[in-house]
């Protein structure tokens, strides 16, 4: 009986009185989103992306390659497609320009050729409108390449670095799936390397750079052909043909007034082209970048893929009693959505919304 009565007493005094007041908890926790909260809410961004990437890869066709959205570089895609019109319609006028100054050309060698017995015939001379229209698509062309150094605000701007993560757990998910990814910030150059037995290569791989050195080429050899021709027509002397000549000499010369104007705002494009935007590297490496991006945006099927994070984080929650006095339980969890875009029409191909969710007491402190 006295050991049961001892027994009795050690359980009694060991249960707190009624009127005792609950342990408030030995820990402390500072702050509203405690790292171990982050790690777990990092952890469910990853089973998000396993969930996205899962789902991508029945949506994505055949082994087309998938680029990763980027606001500066994505909006480039737009303005290098108007470039490129822009640049092909000028080099179109530079070719009638050149057809023009044939026909000067032809005059001139007629005049420095002795007339024959009949009196010579009034010339008509080509019309002097295409320089205009030159001069017209460089104004353009400059225009657009101010786009390069402006980043214009389009839809889905508001990248962070948890969107950052989300795209990066994506890409490697798909990569493993033999998926080709792009990220468009980091595209190379369009320049083909050296072959391994050191031959000579082609670089001229670059369209917007081919286009614009024929331009320049043919400018500058208009120029020089027709400052030939307007000193030989001037250094003649027949006073039965001063009339003609003089005639030939002013179209000549307004010609080449015209073509130097010409020259001169292609000269004004080409400084625009290499000099140091807000982003420290030259207009002209964004429109190679845009160039050798849209090379990989024209492939059959390619897509381009933007994931955002909706809902990124976790809490800590503390709990006590009358017994163990407190402890903390962590939580976390994530909310993503995504995105996938035909990168030839625009049109979407896929989206939907992932959540996880990490279970609290998985983790106790």
């Amino acid at each position: 009986m006295k050991i049961q009565q001892d027994q009795q007493a050690l359980l009694t005094g060991a249960l707190p009185a009624s009127n005792a007041t609950p342990n408030t908890g030995a820990f402390t926790e500072t702050g509203s989103n405690p790292f171990p909260s982050q790690k777990l809410a990092y952890d469910a961004l990853q089973a998000v992306a396993d969930k996205i990437a899962t789902d991508l890869d029945s949506k994505i066709d055949g082994l087309a390659p998938v680029l990763l959205y980027d606001q500066t570089e994505i909006n480039s895609l737009v303005n290098y497609n108007a470039l490129v019109l822009v640049l092909t319609d000028l080099g179109n006028q530079v070719a009638e320009l050149g057809k023009e100054f044939s026909i000067l050309d032809q005059q001139a060698q007629e005049f420095l050729t002795p007339p024959p017995p009949a009196a010579p015939k009034t010339k008509e001379f080509a019309p002097l409108i295409i320089p205009g229209l030159a001069l017209a698509g460089l104004k353009t062309a400059s225009d657009l390449i101010g786009m390069f150094r402006t980043n214009t605000s389009i839809a889905y701007s508001s990248l962070t670095s948890d969107d950052a993560a989300l795209t990066a757990a994506v890409a490697a998910k798909l990569a493993t799936k033999g998926r080709a990814i792009y990220q468009p910030a980091v595209m190379p150059l369009g320049v083909i390397p050296k072959t391994d037995d050191g031959a000579a290569v082609d670089r001229s791989s670059s369209y917007f750079m081919n286009e614009l050195t024929t331009v320049q080429s043919s400018l500058t050899s208009l120029q020089y052909q027709t400052n030939v021709d307007l000193g030989k027509v001037q250094q003649t002397s027949d006073a039965s043909r001063t009339a003609e000549r003089d005639q030939i000499v002013k179209v000549l010369t307004a010609f080449m007034t015209s073509i130097s104007g010409v020259a001169t705002s292609l000269g004004a494009l080409q400084t625009a082209l290499l000099a140091v935007a807000t982003t420290g590297s030259t207009t002209m490496m964004a429109i190679l970048r845009a160039e050798k991006l849209m090379q990989v945006a024209r492939t059959p099927n390619a897509a381009i893929l933007l994931v955002k994070t909706s809902v990124l984080g976790g809490s800590v929650v503390t709990r006590t009693n009358l017994f163990s006095g407190g402890h903390l339980l962590y939580t976390g969890g994530a909310i993503a959505n995504y995105t996938l875009f035909d990168a030839t029409t625009g049109a979407i191909k896929a989206s939907g919304i992932e959540a996880v969710e990490s279970k609290s007491d998985e983790r106790h402190y």
